[in-house]
Formats: C-alpha cells, sequence, structure tokens
C-alpha cells in the first residue's frame, strides 16, 4: 500500500507529468486507505500534494472538499488539532452546507468541525461586510443588493446596512420622480421597502408612482381614441 502511494506521489512530483483526473481519483483512494490503516502521516503527504494539484485546476469541488476533509481527519489522527481546524475552515469556504452529521465521525471530530464552521462563517461574513461597504459607498447598488440576497440571515451585520442602503433608493426614485420617470422611481422606492419596510416615505412614493403611471397609461389609452 505504502509503495503504491509513494508511487503515486512521485508522479505527482514530476512537474513534465501533470496528474490525470484518474490519477487523483485513485490518490485520493489510496490516502482513504492509508487513513483507514492508521498511517496517517503518510496520508497527510499524499494529500497536500493533491491538494496542491487540485488548487491549479477550475471545478472539481467535489474533490478539493474531500481533500480537506480527508487532511483534517489525517491531522486529528496525528492530534493536530490546529491544523485539522484550519483544513474545515478551508472545507467550509469550498462547501458551507457540507453535511458532516450523521457520517459516523467521533464527537471530536464533529466538535472540530463545528468550531471551524463558525470561524469560517465569521470571517465570511467580515469579508461580506467589507465588500458591502465597499459597494454602498461607491454607488454600486446592484452589487451591494446581490450580497445582501447571497448573505441571507447568514450574516446579521449586512442587515444592519439596509435601512442606509434604502435611503440611497429612496433618494434615487425621489430624482427619478422629479424628472418624470416614474417606472425607474417606482422600482428604486420598492426596492428601498424591501430593504427597509418601515420606510413611510417611500411607501407613499410607491402609491404615488403608480398613481402617476396608471395615469399616463390612461391618457395614451385616450389619445389613442381620439385618434381613431
Amino acid at each position: 500500500m505504502l509503495q503504491i502511494a509513494f508511487a503515486l506521489l512521485t508522479i505527482f512530483q514530476t512537474p513534465a507529468l501533470p496528474a490525470s483526473p484518474d490519477e487523483i481519483t485513485d490518490a485520493m483512494a489510496h490516502a482513504q486507505a492509508l487513513y483507514e490503516a492508521g498511517h496517517f502521516d503518510e496520508a497527510v503527504t499524499l494529500l497536500t500534494r493533491i491538494d496542491s494539484l487540485l488548487k491549479t485546476q477550475s471545478g472539481r469541488i467535489k474533490e478539493k472538499v474531500q481533500t480537506k476533509l480527508q487532511l483534517a481527519l489525517n491531522s486529528i489522527g496525528v492530534n493536530d488539532t490546529a491544523n485539522a481546524k484550519t483544513f474545515f475552515m478551508a472545507l467550509y469556504a469550498l462547501d458551507p452546507d457540507y453535511p458532516l452529521d450523521g457520517e459516523g465521525f467521533s464527537p471530536k471530530v464533529i466538535g472540530i468541525a463545528a468550531d471551524a464552521k463558525t470561524e469560517q462563517s465569521k470571517v465570511w461574513c467580515f469579508d461580506a461586510q467589507t465588500n458591502a461597504r465597499t459597494y454602498l459607498d461607491g454607488g454600486q447598488m446592484t452589487a451591494f443588493l446581490n450580497m445582501i440576497e447571497a448573505a441571507g440571515a447568514k450574516c446579521a451585520v449586512l442587515g444592519a446596512m439596509a435601512p442606509e442602503a434604502a435611503e440611497i433608493f429612496y433618494r434615487s426614485g425621489l430624482a427619478s420622480y422629479k424628472r418624470g420617470e416614474f417606472s425607474d422611481a417606482l422600482s428604486s422606492f420598492e426596492t428601498a421597502l424591501t430593504l427597509s419596510p418601515e420606510h413611510d416615505l417611500a411607501r407613499q412614493y410607491v402609491h404615488l408612482a403608480h398613481e402617476q403611471l396608471q395615469l399616463a397609461a390612461e391618457l395614451r389609452t385616450l389619445t389613442e381614441q381620439l385618434r381613431q
């Protein structure tokens, strides 16, 4: 078993011979076998090379996640809790909803993974908050809305920015309304209400914009009738 693993490792370390998908799959299977046999250090060596190769390839999220998982498990096998947590964080960065519970893992593994998931969520939230602030300050409102939607309930601090963003949409809608651009104004007012349902002025202008659009539609209909 060890001879096969080292043979694979030699192939991966040869720059002129990039590993094929099948070779990576085989190497991961051998790494799993090494883990099951208790050869944790050898497994980590092989998995580290696999991990480096996968980083150079787009996609292949499943393999990347499984590699991080095996690295974490083997790190726990050698009582390296710090590295195990780092690998679990990398796993959750790739797949925040990866289901670990109920797969027959020990309480120690579940506990380290849970701590890593919480820590990774904080990292993600901090990055999201930084990006959202950049979008908001730069007037990139579509990007800001996409960030809010992607965050969902995972990052409460982004919700604190919603009233500020609502005010920006309200002012944009007001400017459009004064120019007679009622469709654009309505869209901005409705977005402001979505972000901040208690924004009373936005709610009032939603009704006013609807009325203006209805009047415009009635006027077009009347004009067409008069032309006939």
